[in-house]
C-alpha cells in the first residue's frame, strides 16, 4: 500500500460483534417488519413459563400441595424443576435459581433460533445453485432479486462472525462484495471479518476501500487506526485519527481515540492536549478524567494526576 507499514503478526483481541439492521425491503418485495426472529422471543415463550419474582419485594407463591382422591380422576400437578428442595432454600437463593434457570432457557432459544435462520438462508441460497438453469423458474417461485440474494448472504455473515466463525464470515461478505463493489458499508464489515480472524493486510485493504467509497466514514478511520495502533505504527494511527479530527472536529470519540494513541506511543502532551478538547466539548464523557490523570502520572506530575483521579470517582 504505497509507502505504508503493513502490520504484521496478530495479538489476542476484542471480537466486534455486528449489529443486524432490519431490512428496508423484506422477501419477494414486501415491506420488512420491526418484529424479527432474532429480537422478539415472547412470541417463543409459553404462558406456563416460570415468571420471576416482581421487584417489589413480593414472594412469588409456591404451588400449595393438591390432595389426590383416587377416586376422583383428579390429574396430578408436577412441580417446576427449580422447585425442587426450594424449602431448604433461603429466598434469595431461589431467586437465583429461578433467574439462572431462565437465562439458560432463553440463552438456548436464542441458539436455535440462530441455526433455523442459517438454515433458512442456506437452502434458499442451495436452491438458487440448482436453479441457476431457469433463472426466470427461480425468481417466479422464490420471488428474489439481486438485493434479496445479497442481503441473504450478508445476514449469514453477520451470524457466522458474531459466533466467531470468521471464515464463514469472510466468504458470505465477499459474496455481498461482489453483488455490489460500490457498497462501502459491505467492504467495512468484510473487513471487521478479516480483522477478528486476524487477517489484518486484508483488513486494512477492505478499510480503506470502505473509505474510498465513503471519504466521511468515521467507524472506518477508527478501525484502520486500531489495527496500526495494535501493530505498534502509531503514525499512521495518528493520521488516520488525524484525519478523523479534521472531519469531525466536535466529535468526542474521535479526540478520545487521538489521546489514547498519543498516550501508547509515548507523546503525553499531544495526549493532554486531546482529552482536553474531549472535556471542552463534553466535560462528563466516560473515564475522561482517569485517562488525563494516567497521561500527567506518565508525565511524572503527580499533583495534576492525584487531582484528575479525584474527578474520575
Amino acid at each position: 500500500m504505497n509507502g505504508e507499514q503493513k502490520p504484521n503478526g496478530s495479538r489476542r483481541k476484542r471480537r466486534e460483534r455486528l449489529f443486524i439492521p432490519p431490512p428496508a425491503v423484506g422477501l419477494r418485495g414486501r415491506p420488512a417488519t420491526e418484529t424479527g426472529t432474532s429480537s422478539v422471543l415472547r412470541e417463543y415463550i409459553s404462558e406456563e413459563e416460570p415468571k420471576i419474582a416482581s421487584q417489589s419485594g413480593q414472594e412469588t407463591a409456591s404451588p400449595e400441595p393438591v390432595e389426590r382422591d383416587e377416586g376422583s380422576g383428579s390429574k396430578e400437578i408436577l412441580a417446576d424443576e427449580w422447585d425442587a428442595d426450594e424449602e431448604n432454600l433461603r429466598d434469595d437463593e431461589a431467586e437465583t435459581r429461578r433467574l439462572k434457570f431462565i437465562e439458560l432457557r432463553l440463552d438456548r432459544l436464542e441458539r436455535r433460533i440462530s441455526d433455523f435462520e442459517n438454515t433458512c438462508y442456506s437452502f434458499l441460497l442451495h436452491a438458487k445453485q440448482l436453479s441457476d438453469r431457469a433463472v426466470s423458474f427461480y425468481e417466479d417461485v422464490f420471488g428474489l432479486s439481486r438485493e434479496d440474494l445479497a442481503y441473504i448472504h450478508d445476514r449469514l455473515g453477520i451470524n457466522h462472525n458474531n459466533s466467531g466463525d470468521y471464515e464463514k464470515a469472510v466468504e458470505s461478505f465477499r459474496r455481498v462484495v461482489d453483488f455490489n463493489d460500490r457498497n462501502a458499508f459491505a467492504h467495512f464489515k468484510l473487513g471487521v471479518a478479516y480483522d477478528n480472524a486476524g487477517n489484518y493486510r486484508e483488513s486494512i485493504d477492505c478499510y480503506r476501500k470502505a473509505i474510498s467509497l465513503d471519504p466521511n466514514y468515521l467507524k472506518a478511520y477508527y478501525k484502520l487506526a486500531d489495527i496500526y495502533a495494535k501493530n505498534e505504527n502509531y503514525e499512521e494511527a495518528v493520521r488516520c485519527l488525524t484525519k478523523a479530527v479534521e472531519l469531525a472536529p466536535h466529535n468526542t470519540e474521535t479526540h478520545y481515540r487521538l489521546g489514547m494513541v498519543h498516550s501508547n506511543q509515548g507523546n503525553y502532551d499531544e495526549a493532554v492536549a486531546s482529552y482536553f478538547r474531549v472535556i471542552d466539548i463534553a466535560p462528563n464523557y466516560p473515564a475522561i478524567y482517569r485517562s488525563l490523570g494516567l497521561a500527567y502520572e506518565r508525565k511524572g506530575e503527580h499533583d495534576k494526576a492525584i487531582e484528575c483521579f479525584k474527578k474520575s470517582v
